[in-house]
C-alpha cells in the first residue's frame, strides 16, 4: 500500500508522546495498524507489548480483523475498548484482594435502570417514566466521566444528588459495579495498587489511542497514568469531530497536548481520500469558523464538479417526497438528523411507500415523551368523561385555572355524572369559569368525534395545551421544538379515531423500528452521532431549521460559544460522511408555521456561492 509523506511520518513515530490530527477519510486506522508493523520491523517491538485502545466494540473488532488480514505473519496485538481494559484492571485487583464484584448492567433479573427507577419511585412517591431514568443516567454518566463526585451541575433531574448517593450505596452493599464504575474504580486502583500498575506497564510499553477526541476526563487520566513516565503514547484524533460532550468528552486536552506532555510531537494527516472535491472544500471552509481548534488545510483526492445541493421544501412531507424521488437504490445512502425524533414520521412514510431502510434506533423513548403521554390522557378522558382519576392527571394542564378544592369535591357526586357537569354544578361559579367549563365540554366532545390530527389540533390550540408546555416546561434540553412534535404527532396519528387506535399505532411504529434494525438495505436512517465513523455514497441532512440543527442554546449561557462550536462540529461530521453527493434539506414550515432556516444552511449557501 502506498502512503503519503505525512502518513509515513506518523507511522514512523517511535518513542515519546505523539498526537496525530487526522481529518475525515484520511486513513487514521491504517496509520494505527501500520505503526504496529513498523515498530516490530524496525525496532523489534513485540506487538503484544502494544496496547491499542478504542471506544467501541465494533471498532476494536474491526481493527483486530484488519490487522490479522494485512499482517498474518505477526501475532495480533491487544485491541480493546477502554471499558473492557478497565474491567481487566478491576478484575486483577479484586482477585488479588479476594473481593468480588458483579456487573450490574449484565444481570437478567436486575439492571441499573430497574434499581434507579425503584429509588426514584420511592423518593417521588409516584410512577416514574423511562425518560426520567434516562435523564438521570445521562447526567450520572457525565459526572462520572468528568470526575465530579459532589457539587453536581444544575439540571432538570429533581433530587439528583439523593438518587446518586442512594444508587451508589446500593451498588456498594450488593457488590455491584456498572460500566461507569469500571472507569472510576480502575483509576482508583492504579492510584493505590502499585503492583497492578507496574504489572500492566511492564506488559504494555506502547499505548495507542484511537478516536482520541472522544476521550473523557477520567479516560484521559487513566491513559496518562498508564503511560507515565515513559509517555510512549500515540493518539490519533480529530478535534473537529469531538461531538460527545454529553458523555464528558472534551477536545481541550488535545489543544493543550504539547503543554501536558514534554517532547510531544504533533503530526497532521490532512488529505481526505473519502469525499469529493466540493464536499472537502465546503466542509473545510465551514469548520474553520470555529475558534478553538487546530488549524488544518484539508486537501482532496477525488475531483468533482458536483456542487452541494441545497433545497427548501414546503414542509416535512414535501421533504420526504423529495428524498424518495432522489434516492438511488444502487448507491449507499444515509439520511442524517440531529435527534432520533426526526426519524419517527420518516420511518412511517418510507415504510408505507415500500422503501426499505435500516436504522440503529432501538429505543422507545419517543413514545414515553411527557407531551405524548398528556395527549393520550386527554384523548382517553374525552372518551371517558366520568373518570376522576384521568381528570386529576390533566386538569392543571388545560389552561382553565381549575382550583384544587373543586377537584377534591368531584368524588362527592354521582359517579355516572360527567366531570365537567360536576364542576358546573356550583352556584358560586363566576361567568368566566362557567364559560370556560362550557368551552371545555365542547372541546372534549370535539376531540372524541374528530380524526387523529384534528384531535391534536383541538388539544394544542383550543384547549391551549401548547401554552401550558411553553409556559411551564422547557423543551430546550430535549433539543426539539413543540411545533416539530405537533407536526409528527398529527402525521403519525392522522387516521386514529379512538384512544385504542393511538395505542395500536404506537405498537405499529415500534414494530416498524424493530423490523428496520434487521433490514438489509442501502438506505440508512441515522443520527449524526450514530453515523460517526461511517461513510456513504450519498447523504441527505434533514430538518435544517434553527432550534433543531443547531439546537436551541441560550445566548446568555456562559458556555454558549463552546456549545455552538460543538453543534458546528456535529454538522461537519454529518457533511463528511458523504463520499460523492451531499443534499441539505430545510423545510420552510413546522406545523404550518414558517421557520427560520438553520444558520448552518445559510453558511453553506454562502460557501457554495464562493467556491
Amino acid at each position: 500500500m502506498k502512503f503519503t509523506d505525512k502518513q509515513i511520518q506518523a507511522i514512523s513515530h517511535y518513542e515519546n508522546p505523539a498526537l496525530v490530527l487526522a481529518v475525515p477519510g484520511s486513513g487514521k486506522t491504517t496509520v494505527l495498524l501500520n505503526r504496529i508493523h513498523y515498530l516490530k520491523e524496525n525496532y523489534g517491538v513485540d506487538p503484544k507489548n502494544i496496547l491499542s485502545i478504542t471506544f467501541s466494540k465494533s471498532q476494536a473488532s474491526d481493527m483486530k480483523i484488519r490487522f490479522s488480514k494485512n499482517f498474518p505473519e505477526i501475532d495480533t496485538p491487544y485491541f480493546s475498548t477502554i471499558h473492557s481494559f478497565c474491567y481487566y484492571i478491576v478484575k486483577l485487583d479484586y482477585k488479588m484482594n479476594n473481593k468480588i464484584f458483579k456487573i450490574l448492567e449484565s444481570e437478567n433479573y436486575i439492571n441499573k435502570y430497574f434499581v434507579v427507577k425503584h429509588i426514584m419511585k420511592k423518593l417521588y412517591k409516584s410512577q416514574i417514566k423511562d425518560d426520567d431514568v434516562d435523564k438521570f443516567f445521562q447526567l450520572y454518566g457525565y459526572c462520572k466521566n468528568m470526575m465530579i463526585y459532589k457539587d453536581f451541575p444544575k439540571s432538570d433531574v429533581e433530587n439528583f444528588d439523593k438518587i446518586y448517593y442512594e444508587y451508589e450505596n446500593f451498588k456498594e452493599k450488593n457488590f455491584y459495579l456498572d460500566f461507569d464504575d469500571l472507569l472510576t474504580k480502575a483509576y482508583e486502583i492504579l492510584q493505590k495498587n502499585e503492583y497492578v500498575l507496574n504489572r500492566i506497564k511492564k506488559r504494555y510499553k506502547f499505548i495507542q489511542v484511537d478516536e482520541g477526541q472522544d476521550t473523557s476526563k477520567i479516560q484521559f487520566e487513566l491513559i496518562k497514568k498508564l503511560a507515565y513516565p515513559e509517555n510512549n503514547l500515540f493518539i490519533v484524533a480529530d478535534d473537529d469531530q469531538s461531538i460527545y460532550s454529553f458523555r464528558g468528552a472534551d477536545p481541550s486536552y488535545l489543544l493543550e497536548f504539547d503543554k501536558i506532555f514534554d517532547n510531544a510531537k504533533i503530526y497532521y494527516i490532512d488529505q481526505n481520500f473519502r469525499c469529493s472535491q466540493k464536499i472537502v472544500e465546503a466542509s473545510d471552509v465551514f469548520i474553520k469558523q470555529n475558534k478553538k481548534r487546530y488549524n488544518k488545510n484539508v486537501s482532496f483526492t477525488k475531483l468533482s464538479d458536483e456542487n452541494i445541493t441545497i433545497e427548501s421544501p414546503k414542509n416535512f412531507l414535501s421533504m420526504y417526497k423529495y428524498i424518495k424521488s432522489h434516492l438511488n437504490p444502487e448507491k449507499s445512502t444515509a439520511i442524517l438528523y440531529r435527534k432520533n425524533s426526526s426519524s419517527i414520521a420518516l420511518m412511517k412514510y418510507l415504510y408505507e411507500n415500500d422503501v426499505k431502510f435500516t436504522t440503529r434506533y432501538s429505543k422507545h423513548d419517543f413514545y414515553n415523551h411527557f407531551v405524548l403521554d398528556d395527549i393520550l390522557k386527554i384523548i382517553a378522558f374525552s372518551e371517558n368523561k366520568t373518570s376522576v382519576q384521568l381528570f386529576r392527571e390533566i386538569y392543571y394542564k388545560l389552561n382553565s385555572y381549575i382550583k384544587k378544592t373543586s377537584i377534591n369535591q368531584l368524588e362527592t357526586y354521582d359517579e355516572n355524572m360527567p366531570i365537567l357537569d360536576r364542576l358546573l354544578d356550583d352556584s358560586t361559579l363566576s361567568r368566566f369559569y362557567v364559560d370556560r367549563y362550557m368551552d371545555l365540554k365542547s372541546y372534549f366532545s370535539g376531540i372524541k368525534n374528530s380524526s387523529g390530527d384534528k384531535k391534536i389540533d383541538i388539544i394544542m390550540n383550543d384547549i391551549d395545551y401548547k401554552t401550558y408546555i411553553e409556559d411551564k416546561v422547557s423543551l430546550q434540553n430535549q433539543k426539539i421544538s413543540i411545533d416539530s412534535l405537533i407536526e409528527i404527532y398529527k402525521y403519525i396519528f392522522k387516521n386514529c379515531n379512538y384512544y385504542e387506535d393511538f395505542i395500536k399505532e404506537i405498537e405499529n411504529l415500534k414494530q416498524i423500528q424493530k423490523i428496520s434494525l434487521k433490514t438489509n438495505s442501502n438506505l440508512s436512517l441515522l443520527t449524526v452521532h450514530a453515523a460517526k465513523g461511517l461513510e456513504f455514497d450519498e447523504v441527505f441532512i434533514i430538518d435544517l431549521i434553527n432550534g433543531e440543527f443547531p439546537t436551541n442554546i441560550d445566548a446568555n449561557n456562559s458556555e454558549y460559544e463552546k456549545l455552538f462550536e460543538e453543534e458546528r462540529r456535529m454538522f461537519y461530521v454529518a457533511m463528511t460522511r458523504a463520499k460523492e453527493k451531499l443534499i441539505l434539506l430545510s423545510p420552510k414550515t413546522r406545523n404550518s408555521i414558517e421557520k427560520d432556516p438553520s444558520q448552518f444552511l445559510k453558511d453553506m449557501i454562502q460557501i457554495n456561492k464562493n467556491l
